[in-house]
């Protein structure tokens, strides 16, 4: 039972280390029995991404962790994120190495 504890208290304190990283003064507003993440201008990011509330503080952390790694994924997935120019400047790198 204690290495359970143990084990969800880390997982919380690294959720919370992840937001805290993108979002530096982010904090927990209790609104009556739920609980949110807000950024430092007050903006709640769970509402951003429509993710409910969490029951816990530490559930709204874990909440959040996931909009962090949510948006990382599209942000590095996105067929915006690979422009014609990448490609080409990608292309002439390898050109310029072959031909030394």
């Amino acid at each position: 039972m204690a290495k359970k504890v143990k084990k969800e208290l880390k997982s919380s304190i690294s959720d919370k280390e992840k937001v805290l990283s993108l979002y530096p003064r982010a904090f927990v507003e209790q609104m009556d029995d739920r609980y949110t993440i807000c950024d430092e201008e007050g903006t709640d990011i769970l509402c951003e991404y429509l993710l409910p509330y969490g029951k816990t503080p530490e559930q709204a952390w874990e909440y959040a962790s996931l909009t962090i790694k949510t948006t990382n994924h599209f942000n590095r997935t996105h067929p915006e994120r690979l422009s014609l120019e990448l490609e080409e400047e990608k292309s002439s790198r390898i050109t310029r190495r072959r031909s030394k």
